[in-house]
């Protein structure tokens, strides 16, 4: 395909691939041809991507040296910032009716439930290693999450 390819991941309905690379990212369809292509702001990588449940839209991490940002991209080109903070995000996770975004932020040892409507809403639950260590030996924090049903 390319080289330096970091992430794919297919749209809900199969139609489209994004392809991260160290670059750009770019959207094919299912024949193989760029759909779209997009770049990242200089000094930024792209660490997860997640389609939402329609296909419409992508959420992007992306991080420099100092912090991290999740990005909502959409199906026209434009993108907007939803949260930016220090450290890294673990793997986001779109719930089943698109609704919500989780974002696992290890660093702050919080979860992040983002609404990406127009006005973002933003709710945190903390101590998420204490409440999942399950006992006197703190284990890793869970930064991959999914969503149980719809």
């Amino acid at each position: 395909l390319r080289e330096g390819v970091t992430e794919l991941a297919w749209a809900p309905d199969g139609s489209r691939l994004l392809v991260a690379t160290a670059g750009p990212w770019l959207v094919l369809g299912r024949d193989g041809l760029v759909l779209s292509r997009r770049s990242l702001p200089a000094g930024f990588v792209a660490d997860d991507f997640a389609w939402s449940p329609r296909g419409g839209r992508v959420a992007i991490t992306r991080r420099n040296g100092q912090r991290s940002d999740v990005v909502l991209a959409g199906p026209r080109g434009g993108s907007r910032l939803l949260f930016s903070g220090s450290g890294r995000f673990g793997r986001m996770a779109f719930s089943p009716d698109g609704r919500r975004l989780l974002v696992p932020w290890p660093d702050a040892d919080q979860w992040l439930f983002l609404s990406p409507a127009r006005e973002v809403r933003i709710a945190a639950v903390a101590n998420i290693g204490r409440q999942f260590a399950g006992g006197p030996r703190r284990r890793a924090f869970p930064d991959a999450v999914e969503w149980c049903c719809p």
